[in-house]
């Protein structure tokens, strides 16, 4: 027997697999972190992409925490009483930001003076004078200016004005405190805003340099990547890779040039961020897609972005009276042609274009969509000056906090990409030519990883806000998952009794104000937390606020403007404040787990507690992140069809990891499946028998196969008829629903804990008149709402305006309005107004929370099994009344036999649900098969409409 079944293996794995073929899993719904776990080969893609997103949000949370309150973070509740920056102030500490990048430099004293002045000035300069001033100011050494003075005349007239340019002629101040008091009249607090601008802009340069540095300096350095990125200064930075390249030099003599060079271009890269610095740079944003474009003989005076099309028509219509009609060109930008570019401003390519592997002067492709991209995007900086100073027109966005958001996120993506993309190149090029199934994936995610842009966003998360926002029963279930899912996994590292002992005990020192944590476990959570390991960085938040649709906003000065920003900012503060709940429940798992999981491992005597602790929260809290995304979730469709399914397919992966883990027979295949066991038995207890995974789907595929061979069963009730018989009442309620059957338990939450529906739409197998249900299943969360929308619709449109509200209300709205409605009425009803049963307030205040009642959740539940029952008793009546009264009709005396055979058939079938067919109602099918179609219809219609219809009838 076994060698016959070893020999079934074999023939099933020759027919469907095959050396480097992917599953279908994997190809479908299965998280990437899951396709890392499973194959060596993919890990390092994962890791890379990963670690790209990770340091996205880090670099940005890292500059963006300078500048606190240019960007207001609303991460808890007291952060909602946050306020942005008064339009006032936007334009106070715009002045001094822009003007200082754009006009103002220093002269000889140190002196603020308009580069303009000095620009006129140096006009009336003899080349004498102006080599003199170089050399008394250190802009030239004394043997330079002898060597260029050997050069023919023109050439060293050239070489003087153009180094005297560079030197004294170029914009760029960092102000200090007295002189943004005297020249432009900022407030102590205005120049606290100034400070942080400049702070955060200066930081988010720095990691970019770095980032910026290791990239040029390639392989040879990249184990300095964490010395490099941790050290206290550019400066330090810089030496640290310009000493070991030195080391490596006379390491390797006949490399010993190539390291020089890679030195001075790390050395050329720190220089030119801290002049950046040093002169105050600032970037001159644009945001939108409809461009303004003015050139003028050649030179582009002005090119500008605009969010709307009214906007951009407004600035073209100035910039026509102002250059003529003739040089101003209006457009869009194409997403298409400068996708590379997708998420980077123009400032940053223009800085480090060569982090991406940008040549502004290559001719390959991308090098010259680089060239364009730069080209239309790009103002020369002089252009923008003559045109703020002679038209007070800017050129660029003025918005103080979303130019430092955009700048600082923008930033973070080169940072990241620095760091990162070159190896998930490699990791995609070094996966096996055998395995290109596996390869195509990995080229998927990388590309994918590049494109920054969200899918459906707005929708995803209105579904979110619809959905799990502002419901305390939702952040209740959410907490349960330490107990489902890390108890279970910890259990194999010292046994369940530890694990449940220490999440216990995590989750009681939370819960007690101003616990101090031992010395290691305390550094270990501060680095988590500034990882984002048990504190996920909001970099969403900075994400909107670049595109200008998020966080909290300053006016524009303007009445109309200001409105804009308070309405703006009110729906901001609500929306943080109606996902609070769910994501603090999020925020608690990950830091139970982690302080558990520490000191499990720190009792295990575990060489690295803090890495076990990270790979504890991954593992048990699951990876929701971009490079984890199954291949069906990416995409606006995807992505929204497929919105609250991560959990569970993360759950069953988990659950297939642990139970293949490690040899046949070896501990660690066993304490894998003792997880296995455990997590099962934790949805037991949750959500009862009912909500063991797959339960649902089995019971709606078992009862369609029933009722194809003419049996109206239902699997759940024979179930649930069998446990009573055996167990009892009480045990078989618990068994079946778990905690929620135990006695007095007034709440029911196996529907929300329990994983027995898992496929969606399987209902679909069920014969029944109306499919609806199921097909608003598979659609997901976005069908339901749909759904919702239509009939508030509806409801708008006959007048009852409040029923329509109600009907586009999110879940917890509803539910407040259906405790409600529960305790004056003291009883449950249908969505017709129809009583099911009598409830007490308790069970409306449960209600009202999220919660359905026990006695409810009953109720339904039988309800809609009967519901099911009669459904299919209906159909089939139905079915063999229409056979019946056609034989009739027909004179076909075999049909009437096979409808007789039926009606015997199904009661031999279901002995407990005889049917009988009444002859007058056959006979009344028949005499309506002989009427056409309109006589039909007239005689079947409301005995008020008749007459009407008749009539019409016979004038046709």
């Amino acid at each position: 027997m076994r060698a016959l079944a070893s020999r079934a293996t074999t023939e099933l794995n020759n027919a469907l697999t095959a050396p480097g073929k992917l599953s279908w899993w994997h190809k479908t719904i299965g998280t990437m972190y899951n396709l890392a776990e499973r194959s060596p080969a993919f890990k390092p893609v994962f890791q890379a992409a990963q670690g790209f997103i990770d340091d996205v949000s880090h670099y940005a949370a890292d500059a963006a925490e300078r500048a606190p309150k240019l960007l207001p973070r609303l991460d808890t509740w007291r952060d909602i009483l946050k306020s942005p920056i008064s339009a006032e102030d936007n334009k106070a500490v715009g002045k001094p930001i822009f003007e200082g990048t754009l006009s103002w430099t220093r002269d000889a004293e140190g002196r603020p003076v308009r580069v303009d002045a000095l620009v006129e000035a140096a006009a009336g300069m003899t080349i004498e004078a102006m080599a003199a001033e170089m050399v008394r100011r250190g802009a030239i050494e004394e043997r330079t200016l002898r060597m260029w003075r050997g050069m023919p005349d023109a050439q060293f007239e050239s070489a003087i004005r153009t180094r005297y340019e560079n030197s004294f002629l170029q914009p760029g101040i960092v102000w200090t405190d007295d002189e943004l008091v005297s020249l432009f009249s900022l407030t102590p607090a205005q120049i606290e805003l100034y400070r942080e601008f400049r702070a955060a802009v200066d930081r988010s340069l720095d990691t970019m340099a770095r980032a910026d540095m290791l990239r040029f300096a390639g392989e040879d350095v990249r184990f300095l990547r964490d010395p490099v990125m941790e050290a206290d200064t550019l400066r330090e930075a810089a030496s640290l890779i310009v000493m070991n390249l030195s080391e490596q030099a006379n390491a390797q003599p006949d490399r010993a040039e190539q390291f020089m060079a890679t030195s001075q271009g790390v050395m050329d890269r720190m220089e030119k961020v801290l002049k950046l610095q040093a002169t105050g740079y600032a970037p001159l944003s644009r945001f939108g897609k409809y461009t303004v474009d003015v050139v003028v003989d050649g030179n582009r005076e002005y090119f500008g972005l605009f969010e709307t099309a009214r906007e951009a028509n407004k600035m073209a219509e100035r910039m026509r009276a102002e250059f003529g009609a003739g040089t101003v060109t209006q457009g869009t930008l194409s997403d298409e042609a400068f996708r590379l570019f997708a998420g980077i401003t123009p400032e940053s390519l223009e800085l480090f274009g060569n982090m991406l592997g940008l040549d502004s002067t290559g001719d390959e492709a991308q090098d010259r969509a680089f060239q364009e991209y730069l080209r239309l995007t790009k103002t020369n900086r002089s252009a923008l000056r003559r045109l703020i100073h002679r038209k007070g027109i800017a050129g660029f966005s003025e918005d103080v906090s979303r130019v430092l958001a955009s700048f600082a996120y923008s930033n973070a993506r080169q940072t990241a990409a620095g760091l990162h993309m070159g190896d998930l190149s490699q990791a995609v090029s070094d996966i096996p030519k055998e395995q290109g199934e596996l390869k195509d994936v990995a080229v998927k995610l990388s590309e994918y990883i590049k494109n920054p842009q969200e899918e459906a966003q707005a929708i995803r998360g209105l579904l979110f806000a619809q959905y799990l926002g502002g419901s305390v029963a939702s952040a209740f279930v959410n907490m349960t998952q330490p107990a489902a899912v890390t108890f279970p996994w910890l259990s194999q590292h010292g046994g369940a009794k530890l694990a449940a002992k220490e999440i216990s005990k995590a989750a009681k020192d939370i819960a007690t104000r101003g616990h101090r944590y031992e010395a290691g476990l305390a550094e270990a959570l501060k680095a988590a937390e500034e990882d984002g390991v048990v504190s996920p960085q909001e970099v969403h938040q900075l994400m909107a606020q670049a595109r200008g649709s998020g966080s909290l906003k300053a006016g524009d000065g303007t009445r109309a403007g200001n409105a804009l920003a308070l309405a703006s900012n009110s729906i901001t503060r609500l929306s943080a404040a109606w996902g609070k709940l769910f994501s603090a429940a999020e925020q608690l798992n990950r830091r139970i787990t982690f302080i558990a999981a520490y000191r499990v491992a720190s009792q295990q005597r575990m060489a690295n507690p803090a890495e076990f602790a990270r790979r504890a929260v991954t593992e048990t809290q699951f990876v929701y992140s971009k490079a984890s995304k199954m291949q069906w979730g990416r995409g606006a469709v995807g992505g929204t069809l497929m919105t609250f399914k991560t959990y569970s397919v993360a759950y069953m992966e988990l659950m297939s990891r642990l139970w293949s883990q490690g040899a046949p027979g070896s501990a660690e295949r066993k304490s894998g499946r003792k997880a296995v066991a455990l997590m099962l038995a934790m949805v037991l207890l949750m959500g009862g028998g009912g909500g063991l995974p797959f339960m649902e789907d089995a019971e709606d595929l078992i009862d369609g196969i029933a009722q194809i061979a003419g049996y109206n069963v239902s699997t759940k009730k024979a179930r649930q008829q069998f446990l009573i018989d055996t167990f009892g009442a009480d045990a078989a309620d618990f068994i079946e629903r778990g905690v929620s059957g135990l006695p007095g338990v007034p709440l029911d939450v196996s529907g929300r804990l329990g994983l027995g529906n898992l496929i969606p739409g399987t209902g679909i197998f069920l014969d029944r008149s109306n499919h609806t249900r199921d097909i608003m299943e598979l659609l997901g969360p976005v069908g339901d709402l749909g759904n919702r929308i239509v009939t508030g619709a509806r409801k708008a449109l006959s007048g009852d305006l409040g029923g329509a509200a109600l009907e586009v209300s999110p879940v917890a709205v509803r539910n407040v309005a259906k405790g409600v409605d529960m305790a004056v009425m003291d009883q449950y009803r249908d969505t017709r107004g129809r009583k099911v049963l009598d409830t007490t307030d308790l069970e409306a205040a449960l209600k009202a929370i999220g919660f359905q009642p026990a006695s409810v959740a009953k109720v339904q539940d039988a309800n809609y099994l009967n519901q099911r029952a009669k459904d299919f008793y209906s159909l089939n009546a139905d079915r063999i009344s229409a056979t019946w009264a056609a034989g009739i009709y027909e004179k076909d005396s075999d049909k009437v036999q096979e409808a007789r055979d039926m009606i015997a058939q199904w009661n031999e079938d279901n002995p407990d649900q005889p049917m009988m067919i009444r002859m007058p109602n056959i006979l009344r099918r028949v005499r309506e098969m002989g009427k056409d179609k309109a006589q039909r219809i007239a005689d079947t219609a409301p005995r008020a409409m008749r007459q009407q219809l008749r009539e019409e009838l016979m004038r046709q």
